[in-house]
């Protein structure tokens, strides 16, 4: 079977959301990114293992690539009812793959949902509201927020973003990223640089202690640019979540190999060992 997969828009009573999906393997698997990613940086290389028994579904939020713009309207809450009705439209039951934002969304997702999905994996995103807070706020993330910003504004053609993105020659990496830049919309930045605003309405700690279905935890190791789930966060997960596991990434940190452009194997292994527990 070939690796294909379809563009598609799905429309909530808000917003047109557009996404991808591959030819029906089986159950759904929907991949939720991280701040700034659409479905196609940084996670194509997992698709074509994941799509010989799933069907794999990219997602693009309100306010980036080709999903409607909701000026204002940026905050997790927003983003997680977005989910809440994508999921609310399959009649098989899926699984969801959050990294780092997309776990945050999870979270809320599966809180929400837990009766309607066969799984989740959080991949790496912080996961209470304590170290969602200190994460989302802490001096490196409001810089880049305020960074990103600044080069959207600015505007310019996917190379001469790119050129912004860092020093030397331009890489393929960056050009993925400049691309998913041109077309996200810089408000988004503005609830992600403001933690009470990004978390108004949305709290993670009675969310996770709703979810009932079964969950993969994967924290990255505490190099490069660190982890996004604490060590307590996963003591908090594992006492309250009645079926979850846990992998700890070694060697790698919170981009989990996707922000090389390759799928990190320690990564997918666990996955794939998860994802056949559930079938």
């Amino acid at each position: 079977m070939g690796f294909m997969l379809s563009e598609k828009m799905f429309s909530t009573d808000e917003v047109e959301l557009a996404y991808v999906e591959g030819p029906k393997s089986g159950p759904p698997f929907i991949i939720l990114p991280g701040a700034s990613r659409r479905w196609q940086e940084h996670y194509i290389p997992m698709m074509p293992l994941l799509q010989q028994r799933w069907q794999v579904i990219g997602f693009n939020y309100r306010g980036y690539g080709k999903s409607g713009r909701t000026p204002g309207a940026y905050k997790f809450s927003d983003y997680c009812r977005d989910i809440v009705a994508f999921i609310n439209s399959f009649d098989e039951k899926p699984v969801i793959f959050g990294h780092s934002l997309g776990g945050i969304l999870a979270v809320g997702a599966a809180a929400e949902k837990s009766d309607k999905l066969r799984g989740v994996i959080f991949a790496d995103p912080p996961i209470t509201n304590e170290s969602t807070k200190a994460w989302i706020g802490q001096d490196f993330t409001v810089g880049w927020s305020q960074a990103m910003v600044k080069v959207i504004n600015e505007g310019g053609s996917v190379w001469e973003i790119a050129s912004k993105l860092g020093e030397g020659s331009i890489s393929p990496i960056s050009l993925s990223t400049a691309r998913s830049l041109s077309e996200l919309d810089a408000g988004v930045f503005d609830f992600l640089g403001r933690v009470d605003d990004s978390m108004e309405g949305y709290d993670m700690d009675s969310m996770l202690e709703r979810i009932t279905c079964p969950v993969l935890l994967i924290q990255a190791d505490d190099v490069g640019m660190g982890k996004a789930m604490t060590d307590k966060d996963v003591q908090i997960a594992l006492s309250v979540l009645p079926y979850a596991s846990l992998f700890k990434v070694n060697g790698v940190s919170h981009g989990l190999g996707f922000d090389g452009g390759a799928t990190e194997p320690q990564v997918m292994n666990a996955v794939m060992s998860f994802l056949e527990s559930l079938r």
